[in-house]
């Protein structure tokens, strides 16, 4: 997302959608909304393959939100970095070291984005795994809710 945005704004294409009667953060939302749509529905499909195999994976809707959470997390990064930095390049540059330093930081958790998927999968949450879950569902919501805030104040 931070790469696609920031080439819109570098290269001025984001203007011909300001002309449609959307507002910027609408913009933000379908573009969003179309890349944090696609992290679940390859892992319902990955998890469609493994049941279709004869795996049972356990808990697979929390799976799925965890998923969800995570790209949503990731996507609004990119995104409020690239509506912040504007040049591709650089926005690009920022966000990688963000996403690295943060699955860095995540691993050295007791519970680690890694373990956390494993427990879900094979039936063995924790009230800690189960409340991490929810930590990351409101991280989401909460980084969603910033970036259509910065988008709404980088409109006017």
């Amino acid at each position: 997302m931070a790469d696609s945005m920031a080439e819109e704004l570098e290269r001025d294409t984001l203007s011909l959608l300001r002309v449609a009667p959307l507002s910027l953060p609408e913009i933000v939302d379908g573009k969003a909304i179309a890349l944090v749509g696609l992290a679940p529905a390859q892992v319902a499909l990955w998890l469609l393959l493994l049941w279709l195999n004869g795996t049972h994976i356990a808990n697979p809707l929390a799976l799925l939100a965890l998923v969800a959470g995570v790209a949503a997390v990731l996507v609004a990064t990119g995104a409020a970095l690239a509506l912040r930095v504007g040049a591709r390049r650089e926005a690009q540059l920022l966000y990688s070291f963000v996403a690295l330093a943060v699955f860095g930081v995540a691993s050295l958790l007791p519970q680690s984005p890694q373990n956390l998927i494993a427990r879900l999968a094979v039936d063995s949450p924790t009230t800690l795994t189960w409340g991490l879950l929810g930590v990351a569902l409101t991280v989401a919501a909460a980084s969603y809710t910033g970036l259509r805030w910065l988008a709404g104040g980088a409109e006017t």
